[in-house]
C-alpha cells in the first residue's frame, strides 16, 4: 500500500472507496484546497455557479420562444397545459395525503394576495351559473338549522293534531331549489311560513324601519312557490303567539 494510501487510511478509519466514500469525505470536510485526493484543481467544480460559463448569460427572445413550446410538453413546466389522463393520475396519486401545518402555513403565504388558480380577480359568474348555485346551496345546506320558539310550536301542534315528523312534515326543507322553507307537507303539498316580527319587518308590530329587503324577498320566495304549484301560508309571531291553534285551523286541509 502506499504511503497516500496510509495516510488516508490513518486519518479517515470509517471511509471507504467509491462514491459513498466520497460524499462522506465531503460532509466531513475533506475536500478542501488542502485535500491530498481533490485537490486545489477538483476543488474549483465544489464552488458556486460563477465559475460556470452560463452564468449571466442572458437568452434572447427567439430562444425562449422555442424553449417555451419544448416545456408545452411537459407536464410539471410552469403553466403547461396538461391533459385530462394526467390530471386523473395526479388526483389519485395525491388523493389521500396528509399536508403538514407548515407546508400549509407556506402555501398559504405564498398565495397571499394572489388570484386563486381558475378564478382570476374581477371574476364573475353568469346569471345561469348564479341560479344554479342558488339551487344547489337550498336543496344542500351546509348549516344546522336551530329552530325559533314559534317553529317549535307550530311543530308540535303538528304533532298533536296526528302529522308524523320527517313522513307527514319536515322543517327546514328545500324546495323546488327556491328556499328553504319552514315546513312542508308533502301529503298535502302545502308550505308553512313562521315568520319572527322583528326580522320579517311586521307592520302590526311596527318594525317597518328594519329588514326592508327580507320583506321583499319574502313576497318574491312566495309568489314563486305559488307558481311553482305549492299552497303557501305565512304566519306572523304575534299571531303564532296569541294561538297556534287558530292559525294552523286557517289550513283547511289539516281539519279534513
Amino acid at each position: 500500500m502506499s504511503s497516500l494510501g496510509k495516510t488516508w487510511k490513518r486519518k479517515t478509519p470509517v471511509w471507504c472507496a467509491g462514491t459513498k466514500g466520497i460524499v462522506k469525505a465531503w460532509n466531513k470536510g475533506l475536500t478542501g484546497k488542502k485535500s491530498h485526493m481533490f485537490g486545489e484543481k477538483n476543488h474549483q467544480f465544489g464552488k458556486k455557479d460563477e465559475l460556470s460559463p452560463r452564468f449571466g448569460r442572458m437568452h434572447t427572445s427567439e430562444t425562449k420562444k422555442i424553449m417555451s413550446k419544448k416545456a408545452m410538453g411537459n407536464n410539471n413546466a410552469k403553466g403547461a397545459i396538461r391533459s385530462n389522463e394526467y390530471r386523473l393520475k395526479l388526483s389519485k396519486a395525491l388523493k389521500g395525503r396528509i399536508f403538514s401545518d407548515d407546508w400549509k402555513d407556506k402555501l398559504r403565504k405564498n398565495r397571499k394576495g394572489k388570484p386563486r388558480p381558475g378564478n382570476p380577480k374581477n371574476f364573475k359568474h353568469t346569471d345561469k351559473t348564479k341560479k344554479k348555485l342558488k339551487e344547489w346551496y337550498i336543496m344542500h345546506p351546509n348549516k344546522k338549522f336551530s329552530n325559533t320558539l314559534i317553529e317549535q310550536k307550530t311543530a308540535a301542534e303538528l304533532e298533536r293534531r296526528g302529522f308524523i315528523r320527517n313522513e307527514d312534515f319536515f322543517q327546514n326543507f328545500g324546495i323546488a331549489g327556491i328556499k328553504n322553507v319552514d315546513f312542508y307537507l308533502p301529503k298535502l303539498n302545502t308550505v308553512i311560513e313562521c315568520d319572527g316580527c322583528l326580522y320579517h319587518a311586521c307592520k302590526k308590530c311596527g318594525f317597518t324601519k328594519y329588514y326592508q329587503d327580507i320583506l321583499q324577498r319574502d313576497v318574491k320566495n312566495t309568489k314563486q312557490l305559488k307558481i311553482a304549484g305549492y299552497y303557501v301560508f305565512r304566519f306572523w309571531e304575534h299571531e303564532i303567539n296569541s294561538s297556534v291553534e287558530d292559525c294552523l285551523n286557517k289550513i283547511k286541509k289539516l281539519n279534513k
